[in-house]
């Protein structure tokens, strides 16, 4: 569960549990390794890469969904409004991991 007296606090709680979650050693390595050998195994790449975004929006969604379910509805509406919360989460993934990837170039 997200923690914080404030909807900033509770949103950077998110966020930080998101990113200690992608950037665990091991994901990174499983990431590390489907990327080197994405040439010779490009389906098995496509698959950890497909599986790592379903899991972190899995997570995304559940944190969001701790968010709206504490009384703060509004917050998954104001991300996205209209939008499904799993269309939420990637949308609050892409802005606080995303740029955080290597490779990245800054805008």
């Amino acid at each position: 569960m997200p923690t914080g007296a404030t909807i900033e606090e509770r949103l950077r709680s998110a966020a930080i549990t998101l990113l200690h979650w992608g950037f665990d050693s091991d994901r990174i390595g499983l990431m590390r390794l489907a990327i080197a050998e994405a040439r010779r195994f490009p389906d098995l790449a496509a698959t950890v890469s497909r599986t790592a975004r379903e899991l972190s929006t899995e997570l995304g969604v559940h944190l969001l969904n701790d968010l709206t379910q504490s009384g703060r509805a509004w917050i998954a509406a104001s991300l996205h409004p209209g939008a499904p919360l799993a269309t939420t989460a990637r949308f609050f993934l892409d802005i606080v991991a995303v740029p955080m990837l290597p490779g990245r170039c800054s805008r």
